[in-house]
């Protein structure tokens, strides 16, 4: 070979570092998976051994408990087999926080995705459950504050930049 030739060497890649993550994301992550995940998960679950550990009055009596709004005077009843289904559907849902938000704390798409579709869904139950029955619109605006910013903050097309990147 020619020595006069400059060598060819094989380049290596760069490796570009990730950018940190937005304040907003992390906090709103964690609390995905912990506040809107976590706990309820374990408050659920624990409704959910005491529906098939005490007998049916004594469980009544702790679900009549459980559905007292403060400051509403909200005349309903709810029998154990519906709280038990709602609490079903918590489980399920404290599992969609959590996996969001796992997602979202991991920089995936399918997480940021995760979080503004089942934000839409809870803030759509919302309004249907205050259009059939208007008693529950503090609970339900409530309810749906959080939701509403997670599409807001998620939405963002900086936010959605991050996760493109």
């Amino acid at each position: 070979m020619d020595e006069n030739l400059p060598s060819i060497q094989p380049e290596t890649p760069v490796q570009q570092e990730k950018p940190k993550p937005p304040a907003g994301l992390v906090i709103l992550g964690l609390t995905n998976i912990l506040i809107m995940g976590v706990l309820p998960l374990i408050a659920a679950i624990g409704y959910l051994s005491a529906y098939f550990t005490l007998a049916p009055k004594e469980f009544e009596a702790l679900i009549s408990q459980a559905i007292k709004i403060p400051n509403q005077n909200l005349s309903f009843s709810l029998t154990s087999g519906v709280f038990k289904k709602a609490l079903i559907i918590q489980i399920i849902i404290s599992f969609i926080f959590i996996i969001s938000g796992a997602g979202v704390l991991a920089r995936k798409q399918w997480g940021r995705a995760m979080v503004i579709y089942s934000s839409f869904v809870i803030v759509i139950i919302g309004f249907l459950i205050v259009l059939f029955n208007s008693l529950f619109v503090v609970p339900v605006i409530l309810q749906v504050i959080y939701p509403a910013a997670l599409i807001l903050y998620f939405t963002n097309k900086n936010i959605g930049g991050y996760f493109s990147l």
